[in-house]
């Protein structure tokens, strides 16, 4: 179970995701201490297969969809 949740909210802002989801994924901290949980409130970017290519290369990284 990790000790910290870090919640990210988008719509259609890949390139912002881009660079948290960088600045997460290079953190020091274990990758069992914490998790990222990206909501997707229905964007038209591809945020969706960015986040589930991220999510497959890093455990840590789960990806929920939000369409309202």
């Amino acid at each position: 179970m990790p000790e910290v949740s870090v919640i990210i909210c988008t719509l259609n802002r890949l390139e912002y995701l881009r660079k948290a989801l960088k600045s997460l994924i290079e953190q020091t901290a274990p990758a069992s201490y914490f998790e990222v949980v990206v909501v997707d409130n229905g964007s038209t970017d591809g945020t969706a297969a960015y986040v589930q290519e991220q999510s497959k290369q890093h455990s840590f990284i789960k990806y929920l969809f939000e369409p309202k």
